[in-house]
């Protein structure tokens, strides 16, 4: 008699949506306040200059700084390596795509490639990391008997930042 654990596919299919509501809703919420004038075109700008300036990089320190240390990042170094293979193989579907396929001229070929290169995923992965926390599941995140659901989305939260800053360091 085989005792491994059987897996719940309705759980993690329900967690999923659960998860996913919250980034949802934000979502339909900024639409609806773009639709209506409450962020304008201008405020757009200033809130993306923000973000981008102040705001991400004091997220990254603040989020990456206590839970890695310098032999933590030398054991992920499948990270940088495959964020700079990805990145690689992203800009030849780029070229590929703008100029073979959609027949596009160089400039925008190139905004093509750029876009494909450097996608911004990390707000909707923070985003579903905590929406998992208070779900079940959490249990198969457990790297053991003593992990957390909050230790394990701060260490997920942190691989996460550790990409998007790779990802800046190649931009």
């Amino acid at each position: 008699m085989d005792s491994a654990p059987q897996t719940n596919y309705s759980a993690i299919f329900f967690a999923s949506i659960q998860s996913s509501s919250e980034v949802l809703i934000v979502c339909i919420a900024g639409y609806m306040a773009a639709k209506y004038g409450i962020i304008t075109e201008n405020s757009q700008k200033n809130l993306s200059q923000l973000i981008i300036k102040i705001l991400m990089p004091c997220l990254l320190f603040s989020e990456i700084g206590p839970v890695i240390n310098i032999n933590k990042l030398i054991t992920l170094w499948p990270l940088p390596t495959f964020n700079l293979i990805f990145t690689i193989i992203s800009a030849l579907f780029g070229i590929f795509g703008g100029k073979m396929i959609l027949s596009l001229s160089t400039a925008d070929t190139k905004f093509v490639m750029t876009g494909i290169m450097f996608n911004n995923i990390a707000s909707l992965l923070m985003g579903l990391l905590r929406g998992m926390e208070n779900t079940s599941a959490m249990g198969l995140l457990f790297k053991d008997a003593d992990d957390t659901p909050k230790a394990s989305i701060k260490r997920g939260e942190s691989y996460v930042l550790l990409a998007v800053l790779f990802n800046t360091l190649l931009r």
